[in-house]
């Protein structure tokens, strides 16, 4: 779970220069907010509006953290935005942008047809997701 502060202080388990505001489907985002100079210390409301159709959800609600519960199946990535609202003056709110993915997956291209003493390549690649990626290979050997 990645968590965010609205304000300057962001806590995550993952920083901000890899992972930005993004998440893929089905992933949870706790955040949490505070009003200064809120006279009654009545803290906030939450809403959560999202492209085409796509939002995902809000549970966990509280006068001061929530979390945002990306939709379980996402076919293209889409922005969700998140908004805390001051209860003490409406007038004020503070809202991030979460972009949420779909699972990511291996885009491959077919391999030439091998022929022995032949070197070729591939290059793998990722559509969806979130990075970063790790890659590895395994080495295996080819049989006749």
């Amino acid at each position: 779970m990645q968590q965010r502060q609205f304000g300057s202080t962001h806590r995550r388990e993952c920083d901000v220069q890899r992972c930005g505001n993004a998440i893929d489907q089905g992933q949870t985002v706790s955040l949490t907010a505070s009003v200064t100079n809120d006279s009654k210390n009545a803290g906030v409301t939450w809403s959560v509006s999202g492209t085409s159709g796509s939002q995902g959800t809000l549970s966990g609600q509280s006068t001061t953290a929530v979390t945002y519960n990306a939709p379980a199946t996402v076919t293209s990535a889409f922005t969700a935005t998140v908004t805390a609202t001051s209860i003490t003056d409406t007038t004020k709110s503070a809202s991030v942008q979460i972009k949420v993915n779909p699972l990511p997956a291996i885009a491959s291209t077919p391999l030439p047809t091998a022929h022995a003493g032949t070197a070729y390549s591939a290059t793998p690649g990722e559509t969806g997701g979130t990075g970063p990626f790790l890659w590895t290979v395994t080495p295996t050997l080819l049989r006749d």
